[in-house]
């Protein structure tokens, strides 16, 4: 099953997680994905670990969003994706 939360707006990000059994993959698109890239995916991972997530497909759409932002959104999606 697959969850989104989020918008692609300026100062956001739209995060879709799709629930695999698998690794954990993170794909980031930004136009600051030099700068932010490792972050990004850090902070997803550690959301992903804390609701006790071992394998899922994640994408994140960045348009800017501060760290508290994208932790809701992948907080969101996941949770989206589990059907709560």
């Amino acid at each position: 099953m697959e969850g989104t939360s989020g918008y692609i707006r300026k100062g956001d990000a739209k995060v879709t997680v799709e629930l695999t059994g698998k690794d954990i993959e993170v794909i980031v698109h930004s136009k600051l994905k030099q700068m932010f890239e490792r972050h990004i995916k850090q902070a997803v991972r550690q959301v992903l670990h804390e609701e006790g997530i071992h394998g899922a497909k994640v994408l994140v759409e960045d348009e800017g969003a501060l760290d508290f932002a994208i932790r809701a959104r992948t907080r969101t999606a996941v949770r989206r994706s589990r059907g709560e």
